[in-house]
């Protein structure tokens, strides 16, 4: 076997090797629609490059143009996936034009007996083009979610493959002596290419599994962080939102407030109703609270009913208006259920902290304090606790606490 045979075979084998992974990954749903693009293009990049060792025994017809017009196809479908992948949508006409424009000129040519110049330089720039978009669909769309070095890291393989591939169409087209010939045809040139192809493409494959592999990571920190019901952070996580604020505090001095709430009568949804209809009510809060709540803010679900608001520079007055807007939203909520419309109220509780030297535990007793009274005065209501000092005197809970009730 020839050294050009050796390695075109070893790439055979590599797609192949690569097509199954994508499409196991595929078929345990990692990226799915992503993975499958990627699976059968890789698929066809193997069989593309099989047609190619096995010219000496295909038409010089069928064996020039075939090959090419897989490519071709393979490259708008690894593109599309990746388009897929960043969560754009898909350039269906524009990859067909490209594409199509491409495989057009290289079956005509081959159907005319023309120089196999002209199917190298349709080829290669049609490829390079769909990979070229590939690679800033990559880089642009990846940015936001990984960070700028991670996304150009991730496209660089394919900027690289792109223009390797457009400056052999290129040469080919200025008419630079051997960028025609065919890849089998053993000269050193071609065993060259034919190698670097061998690593670009394990490169590349490789860092489309670092796409894969960064998506899980994000996607598991997310959910070490949320809670899977209402998708608001969860009681570890908002507790270290909190000691950020707290350190943010001490370097920028000014109030932090905090809200807890409970909704009211929840055990009585949830005994009539069922706890399906306690997690459509519990969904349906989670939604106020996002709706009320600024972007700074911090929305937590603590456990059960019980919720939590972390309001960055805002003082006892703001969160008390913030909660009488959450109580108006409250009491205008309706859950539908299996056709049945189910309302509930909430109790709020108010803290705000001025001291970046006091406990977060304390802030959170003070606030939860607050929320007892508010819970025991009545419910549907807001209840600010006043000073730290005086928050547990039961002589003068007036001066303590300041109980709000809309009309």
């Amino acid at each position: 076997m020839k050294p050009i045979h050796t390695v075109l075979a070893l790439y055979t084998v590599q797609m192949a090797f690569f097509a199954a992974i994508w499409l196991a990954m595929a078929w345990h749903r990692l990226s799915r629609r992503a993975t499958v693009h990627w699976g059968l293009a890789t698929v066809l990049l193997a069989l593309g490059m099989g047609v190619v060792l096995a010219r000496p025994w295909l038409p010089a017809t069928l064996g020039s143009a075939l090959p090419n017009l897989v490519h071709l196809a393979a490259a708008a479908l690894l593109a599309r996936g990746v388009q897929v992948f960043v969560h754009r949508t898909p350039s269906d006409g524009w990859l067909l034009a490209v594409a199509g424009s491409a495989a057009l000129v290289v079956a005509g040519a081959n159907a005319i007996g023309a120089p196999h110049d002209v199917t190298v330089v349709a080829a290669g720039l049609g490829m390079g083009v769909i990979l070229l978009r590939a690679a800033h669909d990559v880089r642009t769309g990846l940015a936001g979610e990984f960070g700028r070095a991670a996304a150009w890291a991730c496209s660089v393989p394919l900027w690289i493959i792109a223009g390797m591939l457009g400056a052999r169409g290129v040469a080919a087209l200025v008419g630079v002596s051997g960028s025609g010939v065919p890849l089998d045809t053993g000269q050193t040139r071609q065993v060259a290419l034919s190698l670097a192809l061998v690593l670009l493409a394990m490169a590349m494959h490789l860092a489309m599994a670092a796409m894969l592999t960064l998506r899980l990571i994000q996607r598991l920190r997310h959910l070490s962080q949320h809670d899977a019901l209402t998708g608001l952070l969860n009681r570890r996580a908002f507790g270290v939102r909190l000691a950020a604020e707290r350190l943010r505090q001490q370097r920028h001095p000014g109030p932090i407030a905090l809200l807890t709430l409970d909704l009211d009568h929840f055990k009585a949804v949830n005994d009539r109703w069922g706890h399906a209809a306690g997690d459509a009510v519990l969904v349906a809060a989670a939604g106020v609270l996002t709706g009320v709540a600024r972007r700074l803010d911090a929305v937590a679900r603590m456990g059960g009913e019980e919720f939590a608001l972390l309001l960055p520079g805002t003082d006892l007055a703001g969160a008390n208006q913030l909660a009488e807007r959450l109580l108006e939203a409250f009491r205008d909520l309706t859950v539908d259920y299996e056709g049945e419309p189910l309302r509930i109220t909430a109790s709020i509780g108010a803290a705000v902290s001025h001291d970046p030297a006091e406990h977060t535990e304390e802030l959170f007793r003070r606030a939860d304090r607050a929320l007892y009274l508010a819970k025991t005065g009545g419910r549907d209501r807001v209840v600010c606790a006043g000073a730290l000092s005086a928050i547990d005197a039961p002589s003068a809970p007036g001066e303590a606490i300041s109980p709000r009730r809309a009309a």
